[in-house]
């Protein structure tokens, strides 16, 4: 817990400055998120859904956010909560990048916030949390193996599980990995 805390403090302002980015991008997008099919058929029926089509992590996540069945309509919390998710997102990418200062931190996650793919899925009430999750946990398992270098079990299975919970939750995230797993990579190579 001790490393967790210094962690913590250590990036506590990264954080902070890529969260506030998240906020000054999307905030059109906290004002006014129209409900697509998807959250319209969530909030009729309250039913999740996500299981049978490949994302049984998701169905078992909103149930702990939701406190079991049935959905409830929350816009636009559910876009606040994944703003603040793929803020520590960012916040793990500049670790992974050595980035030290927390406003290089934040223009460089104004490429995380506003890139089509998370703006096309943060406009899904339901499913925001779900994808920044996702990617969260992608980004965590390169952040991973770049911690603890080498291959060994000790960087291996925390990187598999985390890859596993994330393709669970949302498979289209799975990208996040190998973006910021390959740029770590030639970052260190071409440093060294």
């Amino acid at each position: 817990m001790d490393r967790l805390a210094a962690w913590w403090r250590a990036h506590r302002s990264t954080y902070i400055a890529c969260l506030a980015m998240g906020f000054f991008l999307l905030f059109g997008l906290l004002l006014r998120i129209d409900a697509y099919n998807d959250d319209l058929g969530r909030e009729a029926d309250g039913g999740f859904g996500w299981g049978p089509v490949g994302r049984p992590f998701a169905d078992w996540l909103y149930r702990l956010i939701n406190s079991g069945a049935p959905t409830t309509g929350m816009a636009p919390l559910g876009v606040i909560l994944a703003i603040a998710i793929l803020a520590l997102a960012a916040t793990l990418m500049a670790a992974t990048f050595r980035c030290r200062r927390p406003l290089g931190a934040a223009l460089a996650s104004a490429g995380l916030f506003a890139q089509p793919y998370a703006l096309a899925n943060l406009s899904f009430q339901f499913d925001a949390p779900l994808m920044a999750t996702a990617m969260l946990l992608a980004v965590a398992a390169a952040w991973q193996g770049f911690s603890r270098p080498g291959l060994h079990g000790r960087t291996l299975l925390p990187q598999a599980g985390l890859l596993a919970v994330s393709l669970g939750i949302y498979q289209a995230a799975f990208g996040a990995f190998w973006v910021v797993g390959l740029a770590g990579a030639a970052q260190r190579v071409w440093l060294r």
